[in-house]
């Protein structure tokens, strides 16, 4: 869970910096795979394993999945979300 936690707290760096301005090349490439190792930790093995050969479209709603996932995890966490919000900022 502390690996899990530190990845969101580097994506809301991202979102931060994100809100201040337009974000680096490498800032961008860096916060892109923040999101990404994000998504891919509320995907279980079985849903990342069928990603592996499958076109473009059907992985992205794969991904989705871990994305919907993680924002209904914000949504029942709002103490640790407000907590790594407030070392961020």
């Amino acid at each position: 869970m502390p690996e899990m936690l530190n990845l969101i707290g580097a994506l809301y760096v991202c979102n931060l910096l994100a809100e201040q301005g337009p974000l680096t090349r490498q800032q961008i490439t860096e916060c892109g795979q923040y999101q990404e190792a994000v998504k891919m930790r509320f995907l279980t093995s079985n849903e990342i394993e069928d990603m592996r050969g499958r076109p473009l479209a059907e992985r992205y709603m794969i991904s989705l999945k871990g994305y919907e996932r993680f924002k209904a995890w914000e949504m029942a966490n709002p103490d640790i979300v407000e907590r790594l919000r407030g070392v961020v900022r």
